[in-house]
């Protein structure tokens, strides 16, 4: 017969292999996974693809960047639309634009566009169509994210005939809306907003449930709007959600690039976006500083 400590030995080397067995079974999270939930810095690039007129070449190069530039970790391109009845509709076919989802890398976190593009007049009518009958847009866009493996979505819809205040107050509600039940989904949301147009009320949006709230209004040239609309972002939306956009279609100067991203630095915002690819070399050693600091 085994002595007392022969059958404590055995007990314990048997849940020793109980345990590892179950440690080994447990799923393991996707790169993906694990970055949309990450918190801290965070740096989004905008592909606009076709519609910017950019060719396959183009695009493979963009891809490329970011597999590299590992500082990048969220990804937001041209792909979806309200349609004229206010579903969720994608336009990818109609422009021919180029599935980027399955070329970007895993540690990245893709957050494709729902976007007005080409900005017909009756857009807003779109939009009230949509968050008059919202749960088809909104199941629709869970749907496809489940399906294709996205993290969430960057809404950038910019009405710009006929919008009212009470078209701001309704899609600050819709917003909310989209938000919660993305997140029942365990997805996100990045709303993009500006000041021209009254379907943004900043007021309203803070008081949203989205992720993020990118400002386009960043991406002013002129250094002194553009300090006051980051003095106007910080104002309006709660530090942990604001994001700064940046704007990558003008020449920037070293005076420029160092004093803007000193006040972004001073500022604590974590969140920066870049319209567009490709991002101009100049560019790279500010973003690093800032994401690594």
């Amino acid at each position: 017969p085994l002595s007392t400590m022969a059958l404590a030995l055995r007990f314990a080397l048997s849940l020793g292999l109980f345990y590892l067995a179950t440690v080994s079974s447990l799923p393991v999270p996707q790169p993906q996974e694990q970055n949309a939930a990450q918190e801290g810095k965070q740096l989004l690039v905008w592909m606009c693809l076709e519609i910017c007129n950019q060719t396959p070449t183009d695009i493979a190069a963009q891809v490329k960047t970011i597999t590299e530039r590992t500082i990048i970790n969220q990804v937001s391109f041209e792909r979806y639309t309200v349609s004229p009845s206010g579903e969720f509709l994608d336009f990818s076919g109609h422009y021919n634009l180029t599935n980027v989802a399955a070329a970007l890398p895993a540690t990245v976190a893709q957050y494709p566009m729902i976007s007005s593009w080409p900005h017909p007049p009756q857009f807003i009518e779109y939009m009230r169509h949509m968050w008059t009958n919202p749960e088809p847009f909104i199941q629709e866009s869970i749907n496809a994210a489940k399906k294709l493996g996205y993290s969430g979505y960057q809404i950038d819809l910019e009405p710009t005939d006929s919008v009212t205040d009470a078209d701001g107050r309704s899609y600050a509600e819709f917003l909310t809306r989209f938000s919660d039940e993305l997140h029942s989904a365990d997805l996100h949301l990045i709303v993009t907003a500006a000041s021209w147009g009254p379907v943004w009320n900043w007021t309203l949006l803070n008081r949203t449930s989205s992720d993020n709230i990118m400002s386009m209004d960043t991406y002013a040239q002129n250094q002194t709007i553009w300090e006051e609309k980051l003095r106007n972002l910080l104002e309006d939306v709660s530090l942990d959600r604001a994001g700064v956009g940046l704007d990558n279609e003008y020449d920037w100067t070293t005076e420029m690039l160092d004093q803007r991203f000193q006040m972004i630095g001073q500022s604590g915002a974590s969140s920066i976006g870049v319209w567009k690819m490709p991002i101009q070399e100049y560019f790279w050693p500010y973003l690093t500083k800032w994401f690594q600091s």
